[in-house]
């Protein structure tokens, strides 16, 4: 994400049913389009009439349409809560009705599972702050990775 971010391409939908391991361990970020009819319930219509994976899906970007490189940064905290939580969905104890309403309210609260080691829960509500600018970029993202020693290496 950091060198897709690099080059100004905002991907809108990251989570693991996107991400792909290879047997080297190495990750690829797809955009399944078949996952949709897969995961047909974690899409929701935006009032622009396109579906949006609203769990992951920013602030901003559902209230606003407004897409960035930060918006992604948000729904990589999802995904970072999705592989500690055994793949649970966010928001997963609210109906989607329950999730708009929080967020058209700008009542979003995000919690990391408490399976995430603590220094990764920092990275992730930092992910989900509430105005984009007070999020980190994945430059950052990777810094910080990296000085808790983790390989963010292709």
């Amino acid at each position: 994400m950091e060198y897709l971010s690099d080059c100004r391409f905002v991907h809108k939908d990251i989570a693991s049913r996107n991400v792909l391991l290879e047997p080297n361990l190495s990750v690829k970020l797809a955009s399944l389009s078949l996952s949709r009819d897969i995961y047909a319930s974690e899409y929701v219509q935006a009032t622009s009439g396109l579906l949006l994976p609203l769990r992951w899906t920013s602030p901003e970007a559902w209230l606003e349409d407004e897409y960035s490189t930060k918006s992604d940064v948000w729904s990589f905290g999802c995904f970072l809560n999705e592989v500690f939580s055994g793949a649970e969905i966010p928001f997963s104890e609210m109906t989607n009705d329950q999730v708009k309403k929080s967020y058209n309210s700008n009542k979003i609260q995000l919690n990391a599972t408490d399976k995430m080691p603590n220094e990764l829960k920092m990275v992730a509500h930092q992910c989900w702050s509430s105005s984009p600018k007070d999020r980190p970029d994945f430059r950052q993202i990777v810094t910080m990775f990296a000085s808790l020693g983790l390989d963010t290496s292709l």
